[in-house]
């Protein structure tokens, strides 16, 4: 999933993600569906810039966009301590604690 990386290279100012010249480009295909997911959470434009202020708000938190829109819009349905909730248990491979001696 490129999309955080498409976003955050947005955030700095970088316009043309296509040709920014990185170590290991990745497949033509993978950016666009990329910017694909960025523009239907509505973080890009139909010009493919970042908007404001969704755009902008997404970009600024550490997680996938699809995460950070979940948790900007859980305040306008009246659930934000259970998308918290949510997100932080999608952030950690396991959830579950084994004690050391099993």
């Amino acid at each position: 999933n490129l999309a955080p990386v498409i976003l955050q290279l947005k955030a700095l100012g970088i316009d043309n993600v296509l040709r920014f010249p990185f170590l290991s480009p990745p497949p033509a295909q993978s950016m666009v569906q990329a910017l694909e997911l960025l523009y239907a959470l509505g973080g890009l434009d139909k010009y493919c810039r970042l908007t404001e202020p969704l755009g902008i708000r997404i970009a600024e938190f550490p997680l996938n966009p699809m995460f950070a829109k979940m948790l900007l819009e859980s305040g306008n349905f009246g659930c934000s301590q259970e998308i918290l909730s949510i997100a932080s248990m999608m952030q950690i491979q396991n959830i579950f604690a084994v004690p050391p001696n099993q």
